[in-house]
C-alpha cells in the first residue's frame, strides 16, 4: 500500500533514465469500489500533463515508464476529469461513525486488478502529519491512522468536481437527528441539501428542528413550500410554530395554508401569540389529569402514554373546564395511596404565566423558582401548555452557541444514562 503524500514530488522516468518531471497528481475514475488511476500528472514547461497509466511499469524511488519520451502521448487534462489533489485531497467528507466533518488529508493507493487504484482516504492526524513531512519524528510515532475506504466516498457530482461521504440511507437513519443537525453545521448548503434529500420525512423533519436558525434556512431555501408543510405536519404544534416564526411572513402564510397536520389550530393559535411570549415558547405536550382521578388510576394512566423522563417531572391536576388547579409530584404519587384522589395529593401553591407574558419575565420565574417547567394558562386559568427551561435556554444563548450547548446537553444526558 502506498500514501500518496510519500509518491507525490518523485521523479517520472522514460526508460531511457530521462527525467520527464515530477509526480503532482493522478487523475482517476470516481465510481466504484476503487478508484482506477487512469493517468499520471506532471509538469512540463510549467503546464499540467498527463501520461497515462499503461506506461508506467514501477514506482519505488522513481517512476519508471516503459517506452522513450518520444513514444508516450503527453496529453492535456479535459475539463471534467476528476484528480487526487483538485477533487480529493482537503476536501470535507462526513465520517458517519465519529457523526462529524472530516477533512481528507492523504489517500491510499494500491494494485488492483493489475492497476494501481485509490482503496480509501486518511481523515486523520496521522495523514496531515505523513503529508507535511513529519511522520519521523518519534512523537508522532503512535499517532493512529483514520482510514474511510473509498467504497464509502462518492463523487456529489462530477461537474462540480467535489466528493461526499455514500452513506447508506440505513446508516443515516440510524444516526439522531441532533447529530445530524450538527453534521449540517459544517458543510456547505449544496452538500446540506444533497444530505438532506436522502432523509425520509420524519427524521428530516427531527434534523430541521434540532438545526440552528442558519442551518434551517439553508434548508428551506432549496424546497418548496409544499415539501416544507410536508416536514411540519411531522412535527408537533408548538415545533412547527417555532419553524414558521423563522420564516418571513409572507412564506410562513404560504406553508401554513397547505399544513395537513390535525393540530393546524393549535399551530395558528400559537402564531397568534409570537414568539416572544409564553403562548409562542410553550409546548403542548404535557402530562395532565383530573382532580378527582385517583393515584393507581395516574400511575396507569403513565403506564399507558409511556411519557418522555422530562415530562414526568410535574403531573398537572385540572378542574372542570381544565382549569389548572395544582401540580402533583411523581413521588407524592408513588407513596400515596392508591385510592387517593389527585386533588388530595397535589401542591397548590405554584407559579404559573400567563400567555401573554414577555420571555424575560418567564427567564426570570424559571431562574428564580429554580424551575424544570412553567405553566401557562389563559385568562380563565385553563392549561394550554407549559414552557421548560431548556427552551428559555435556547432562545437566550447566541445562535453561534446553540450547537455547542446541544452538544454538551445529549453528552450529560449519555452520561447520566451510563
Amino acid at each position: 500500500m502506498i500514501h500518496f503524500s510519500t509518491i507525490k514530488g518523485k521523479n517520472i522516468m522514460d526508460v531511457n533514465g530521462r527525467i520527464i518531471g515530477p509526480l503532482i497528481d493522478f487523475t482517476i475514475t470516481p465510481e466504484g469500489k476503487f478508484a482506477r488511476i487512469t493517468s499520471f500528472v506532471t509538469k512540463i514547461n510549467g503546464e499540467r500533463r498527463k501520461i497515462p497509466h499503461k506506461f508506467v511499469i514501477k514506482y519505488d524511488k522513481q517512476i519508471h515508464l516503459n517506452a522513450p519520451f518520444a513514444k508516450i502521448p503527453i496529453l492535456k487534462e479535459e475539463e471534467n476529469e476528476f484528480s487526487l489533489v483538485n477533487n480529493v485531497l482537503d476536501m470535507q467528507v462526513v465520517d458517519t461513525e465519529g457523526l462529524k466533518v472530516v477533512r481528507v488529508n492523504d489517500v491510499l493507493l494500491s494494485v488492483r486488478d493489475n492497476a494501481l487504484a485509490v482503496t480509501s482516504v486518511d481523515v486523520g492526524f496521522k495523514g496531515f502529519v505523513r503529508r507535511v513531512g513529519l511522520e519521523k519524528f518519534s512523537i508522532f510515532k503512535n499517532v493512529k491512522d483514520q482510514i474511510i475506504p473509498w467504497e464509502f466516498v462518492a463523487p456529489l457530482e462530477i461537474n462540480t468536481k467535489k466528493i461526499q461521504l455514500n452513506i447508506p440511507k440505513t446508516k443515516l437513519s440510524t444516526i439522531h437527528p441532533a447529530d445530524l443537525a450538527d453534521i449540517m453545521e459544517d458543510l456547505s448548503h449544496k452538500e446540506r441539501a444533497m444530505i438532506f434529500n436522502t432523509l425520509d420525512e420524519e427524521v428530516a423533519a427531527k434534523t430541521v428542528r434540532e438545526s440552528t436558525t442558519k442551518v434551517q434556512k439553508s434548508i428551506f431555501k432549496n424546497l418548496s413550500p409544499e415539501k416544507i408543510a410536508e416536514l411540519l405536519d411531522e412535527l408537533q404544534p408548538e415545533e412547527a410554530a417555532d419553524l414558521l416564526f423563522e420564516m418571513p411572513e409572507n412564506e410562513a402564510s404560504e406553508v401554513m395554508n397547505l399544513l395537513k397536520n390535525t393540530n393546524i389550530k393549535e399551530i395558528r393559535e400559537i402564531m397568534t401569540y409570537g414568539k416572544e411570549t409564553a403562548g409562542g415558547l410553550m409546548k403542548t405536550n404535557y402530562i395532565a389529569v383530573s382532580s378527582k382521578t385517583t393515584a393507581e388510576d395516574v400511575i396507569d394512566h403513565l403506564r399507558k402514554i409511556t411519557p418522555n423522563a422530562s415530562d414526568l417531572y410535574y403531573i398537572y391536576v385540572l378542574g372542570e373546564q381544565g382549569v389548572l388547579l395544582g401540580v402533583l409530584s411523581l413521588k407524592n404519587l408513588i407513596v400515596a395511596n392508591p385510592k387517593e384522589i389527585a386533588e388530595n395529593l397535589m401542591h397548590k401553591r405554584m407559579t404559573s404565566v400567563n400567555l401573554r407574558t414577555k420571555k424575560e419575565e418567564i427567564a426570570n420565574i424559571i431562574s428564580k423558582y429554580n424551575l424544570i417547567a412553567l405553566p401557562v394558562v389563559n385568562d380563565k386559568g385553563q392549561l394550554e401548555g407549559v414552557i421548560r427551561s431548556d427552551t428559555i435556554l435556547d432562545i437566550s444563548i447566541p445562535e453561534r452557541w446553540k450547537g455547542k450547548v446541544k452538544r454538551h446537553r445529549r453528552y450529560n444526558t449519555f452520561k447520566r444514562r451510563q
